[in-house]
């Protein structure tokens, strides 16, 4: 018995107490103790911090900590996108293309689609190929469609067959349409 116990004693001496606890929502999230997550990503959402305002989104829109929260959900994920996150972009996009907590907006979702993909988002960027190929929301532009494809496909493999489809023959890219424009002091963006 007094070895059990002394084998016990080193475990615990050996074994640090931080790999139990969690030092962040991530940590918290990964380990699925959705309720440790949702109160440390609140604290450090309050920091500022978009990564937290994307879990507690997620939190909300999953239902993790309760019923599905679609509002709650989309409030978090604008603040996020508000600071440039691009999952979050693309979440709002999703929102408003699906109809999630809202009415289903086509205008809406070509717009936040268009800034989680200029950001490097490939679903987003697999996404507006889809509005654009079908004309969802957009005049069907073959050009923008194969553009949007090409740059997904390395990460989305239905992008890359999509884009393996698209017409080789030459062609120019119609003239933009601006969707979307924030101008502020301090930064310009434009869709």
């Amino acid at each position: 018995m007094r070895r059990f116990a002394l084998t016990l004693a080193a475990f615990v001496a050996l074994c640090p107490v931080s790999s139990w606890a969690q030092d962040n929502g991530a940590d918290a999230f990964a380990a699925r103790d959705f309720a440790a997550a949702q109160q440390l990503w609140q604290q450090e959402a309050a920091d500022g911090s978009a990564d937290a305002m994307l879990g507690l989104g997620l939190i909300a829109d999953r239902g993790y900590t309760g019923p599905r929260d679609f509002n709650t959900a989309f409030d978090w994920y604008s603040q996020a996108a508000d600071l440039g996150l691009a999952e979050a972009q693309f979440n709002i996009a999703i929102m408003h293309d699906a109809g999630l907590g809202r009415d289903r907006d086509a205008d809406q979702a070509l717009v936040w689609y268009t800034r989680a993909a200029l950001r490097g988002h490939a679903r987003a960027q697999y996404n507006l190929g889809l509005l654009y190929e079908t004309g969802d929301g957009v005049a069907t532009n073959a050009d923008l469609a194969a553009h949007w494809f090409e740059k997904a496909a390395q990460t989305v493999p239905a992008a890359a067959q999509k884009s393996l489809e698209a017409d080789a023959a030459a062609s120019f890219l119609s003239a933009p349409q601006l969707s979307f424009a924030q101008i502020d002091a301090q930064r310009a963006e434009l869709v």
